[in-house]
């Protein structure tokens, strides 16, 4: 298996484990983690898509992810297939629940049940653009 197979695969394992502790795990399956689940799915299904087009983001943040897959990802003449821009906002708002990356700041706010639902809609949603993108 190819290295961005990998990334695929783990990204597709993560959503998988996130949609079933949500539904049937709560106890354990806690927002935050959650979250981060969700996140890492994001972050290795783009992964796995930049890697197989020979191209690497900026960074792993959410926001730099969406950067590099919307520049990858543009609509062409003739041809839509652009990333979609209200699932790129969905995807970088979610950067605003956790910043640990910076020397000078560090923030967590705890995702609500409803954010959590949306978090899991994006990450099916950059699963089946990346699916159709291979």
């Amino acid at each position: 298996m190819k290295e961005w197979q990998l990334y695929i695969d783990d990204g597709n394992k993560y959503l998988k484990t996130a949609v079933n502790g949500a539904k049937s795990r709560k106890e354990v399956f806690t927002p935050e983690i959650l979250y981060n689940i969700i996140s890492m799915s994001i972050e290795k299904q783009v992964m796995g898509l930049l890697m197989y087009h020979d191209r690497l983001p900026e960074n792993h943040t959410l926001t730099d992810l969406m950067d590099a897959i919307s520049e990858l990802c543009t609509p062409t003449e003739g041809r839509a297939g652009g990333f979609p821009a209200d699932l790129r906002e969905k995807v970088i708002a979610m950067d605003r629940f956790q910043e640990i990356c910076c020397l000078d700041f560090y923030h967590r706010e705890t995702p609500s049940q409803e954010n959590i639902n949306e978090f899991i809609d994006a990450g099916q949603k950059v699963q089946a653009f990346v699916a159709t993108r291979l």
